[in-house]
């Protein structure tokens, strides 16, 4: 379940076109799942989801869009803004 999570989250921040991500009740397995959604909704993260390496690899692959956005201060980015912009293009 976390690992499919993980690949939805990245594809919505990572790819330059939208995500949709539709998820029945009849796919609810265990309650966490409903947990994981609400904070995944409300938050746009769904916490520790990401491990230190994975986490590190997201944002010096978003690292590119938030150029795109704000130019040359995104290299000045430091990991806590790089975070807030990955969370920004999941919501």
């Amino acid at each position: 379940w976390h690992e499919d999570l993980k690949r939805v989250i990245r594809a919505a921040a990572l790819n330059p076109r939208d995500v949709v991500f539709l998820f029945s009740d009849t796919q609810i397995k265990q309650p966490s799942f409903v947990e994981d959604i609400n904070n995944l909704l409300n938050s746009g993260e769904i916490p520790n989801l990401f491990p230190g390496d994975e986490k590190a690899e997201c944002l010096e692959n978003v690292r590119p869009y938030a150029k795109q956005v704000y130019g040359k201060k995104a290299a000045d980015m430091n990991a806590l803004e790089l975070w807030q912009f990955f969370v920004k293009r999941v919501r």
